[in-house]
């Protein structure tokens, strides 16, 4: 708590991540060290960017034990007025009361409520991804 960590970890910093500009996010990945949790060293270049462009694709972000051992976060974008990405919404789970079964419920209730911030925020629709 109260640290910084990479955007390059876990569900949080990976949903933030996938929409920033390519320059920032080549920046981030460029100074990504070990996981915060495990301490294992970071996947390489063309595998977290294979990753952001899978959760561009569905909406969300989902990770396991990368920035806290033994909890599963699911985290789809917020955008704001400008239409860049404002933030997110998170939900962990223990991964002992996690089942693969409930990730798609898990992820459409995320990325509808993500949606109606977005909406709130004036966001424009083009960048919000629809479930």
């Amino acid at each position: 708590m109260y640290e910084l960590r990479s955007l390059a970890w876990g569900a949080s910093g990976k949903a933030i991540l996938t929409w920033l500009p390519g320059a920032v996010v080549e920046s981030v990945i460029n100074r990504v060290t070990a996981s915060p949790a495990t301490g294992f060293a970071p996947p390489s270049v063309a595998v977290i960017m294979r990753e952001l462009r899978r959760i561009r694709e569905r909406g969300y972000a989902i990770s396991k034990g990368e920035q806290t051992p033994g909890a599963v976060g699911l985290a789809a974008p917020v955008f704001g007025e400008s239409g860049q990405v404002f933030g997110d919404l998170c939900i962990t789970v223990p991964e002992f009361r996690f089942s693969p079964k409930d990730e798609r419920h898990l992820a459409e209730l995320i990325v509808t409520r993500a949606n109606k911030l977005s909406e709130l925020l004036r966001a424009p629709c083009m960048n919000r991804v629809a479930f």
